[in-house]
């Protein structure tokens, strides 16, 4: 079966290449799904219009240049910090298609530098597992998604944790600043584990990241980032958004989904009450068990990244990639039927927030963060002995 699946996103992927006319495929779709965004923020800056690069309208220009098929239909703004914007400069050189075709094999390269950070194994298993995973396959690869950058960076946080490196952890949780909701509960954690050398690194990283923002875009061009960010947080918390709900699986999704697609004021407490309730119970284990060997940890930081998906205000299924993540620093530890879920939901779930408007991926999600927080952690004893070797 994961033959078959990475057989067929090579297959459809030759196949958009093969049709796409003015940036519509045979499937009726845009070829690259967001990437025409990051092209877009790619030729802005080669154009030295850096002050411009979170200027909607002129985004909208560019963007009907480069899609003309699909131009009256919408618009995809960029909206990622501008030190990221330097990593498109030279694709967006390149014709589109080609751009994307590099793009898609420099993801894969990611995740495959992700997984091997995290994981011993050398079985195939592992990773035709992990290659036919929906959210990676077809909504990261072939959807044009940078979900790949967050990966390697919070693979690399693991190794650190891992290997007791702490400011390569706090460097590398820092490189998550490409999506703020990545980082709403690691930073806490830390604070509440009293990881100190680790929230060094991450601050250090942070201003690392805040200058080169500022060297690429200048300081009106960070301004204008942050202006951009309200505008969302305001779309996804409001009683209405222009977001395609059936493609987030956070707990603000799910019950905007439940609702018929408004977000009524007893749905949001809802919403907020699970996720501080959740938060509260993580940020308590962290207290407690930050400083345990790092086999009980690993639960720890395997149910952060599992909860991360599930208790925030915005998390699309793309990004649940990191459960990738989860499982990998676990192991043969996670029962096999979680694994069949996991792999199995993402294919039925989009269909079904459509339908029935219920996100049945956000329960699964939820349901394996408990059990990382409780059954998992309770199998090894306090105070136990871990080695790399058998992390």
């Amino acid at each position: 079966m994961c033959v078959a699946v990475i057989g067929v996103a090579v297959v459809a992927l030759i196949v958009e290449l093969a049709t796409h006319r003015d940036g519509r495929t045979v499937f009726d779709s845009t070829l690259g799904g967001d990437f025409p965004a990051f092209y877009v923020a790619g030729e802005i800056l080669n154009q030295s219009n850096r002050d411009r690069l979170y200027d909607l309208q002129f985004q909208k220009d560019l963007y009907r240049e480069l899609m003309p098929a699909l131009a009256n239909d919408r618009i995809l703004p960029y909206a990622s910090p501008p030190f990221l914007t330097i990593l498109y400069r030279p694709l967006a050189a390149l014709p589109y298609a080609w751009a994307f075709v590099i793009w898609v094999i420099v993801s894969v390269g990611l995740f495959v530098v992700g997984l091997r950070l995290v994981t011993e194994s050398r079985g195939l298993d592992v990773w035709l597992l992990a290659f036919s995973f929906e959210p990676l396959v077809f909504e990261t690869c072939l959807g044009g998604q940078m979900a790949a950058i967050g990966f390697v960076a919070l693979a690399l946080a693991l190794q650190g944790e891992r290997r007791g490196r702490p400011w390569q952890t706090g460097l590398a949780l820092a490189l998550c600043w490409f999506k703020l909701t990545w980082l709403i509960w690691f930073v806490p954690a830390l604070l509440f584990g009293r990881r100190w050398r680790e929230l060094a690194g991450f601050v250090a990283g942070t201003l690392g990241l805040a200058g080169f923002s500022v060297w690429v875009v200048g300081v009106e061009g960070c301004r204008a980032y942050l202006g951009l960010l309200r505008n969302y947080a305001t779309a996804q918390t409001g009683s209405e958004t222009y977001f395609q709900t059936w493609k987030f699986v956070d707990v603000m999704s799910c019950a905007r989904l439940l609702g018929g697609g408004t977000l009524s004021r007893p749905a949001l407490a809802i919403a907020v009450t699970l996720a501080a309730a959740w938060g509260s119970w993580l940020l308590v284990r962290w207290g407690r068990d930050a400083a345990e060997p790092w086999e009980r940890r690993a639960a720890l930081w395997s149910a952060t990244l599992t909860g991360t998906c599930v208790f925030n205000v915005y998390w699309g299924v793309y990004d649940t990639v990191i459960v990738l993540l989860a499982v990998a620093v676990v192991g043969r530890r996670l029962p096999a039927g979680w694994l069949v879920a996991l792999w199995m939901t993402p294919w039925l779930s989009q269909l079904l927030a459509q339908t029935a408007r219920v996100q049945v991926l956000t329960f699964v999600l939820a349901g394996l963060a408990v059990y990382f927080l409780t059954s998992l952690s309770k199998k090894l004893p306090a105070g136990g002995v871990a080695t790399d070797q058998s992390a």
